[in-house]
């Protein structure tokens, strides 16, 4: 019986460090995904507070495109100084900042009208 115990042992312990080790990189892994997404969270509110301020400082002619165009480059050049951490975080393309900056115009545009 001692010898088998003695035996035995050895594999139990290396077994249950196995599993330790385990549930430990399980859980490590979903801590960094919760973090991950509360920063992603963050960087987006930031990034559409910034376009929505860029966008109360822009004056844009409804229904003409050449002034929409010019005032959501404005919108996106006042964001990308503004939270450059949260467009890098995202990693937002310019065609979707553009977006996002020609939609937040065009709602201002209809409540102003």
């Amino acid at each position: 019986m001692d010898t088998l115990l003695t035996t035995v042992t050895p594999l139990l312990t290396d077994a249950l460090s196995v599993a330790i080790l385990g549930l430990l990189a399980m859980l490590q892994l979903g801590i960094r995904r919760s973090l991950g997404l509360e920063a992603e969270k963050i960087w987006r509110e930031a990034l559409h507070s910034a376009v929505t301020t860029g966008a109360s400082t822009v004056e844009a002619k409804a229904g003409e495109a050449n002034d929409l165009e010019t005032a959501a480059a404005q919108v996106v050049s006042y964001a990308k100084r503004s939270v450059p951490g949260a467009i890098a975080g995202l990693k937002a393309a310019d065609d979707v900042l553009f977006d996002l900056a020609r939609s937040k115009l065009r709602q201002m545009i209809a409540k102003g009208s």
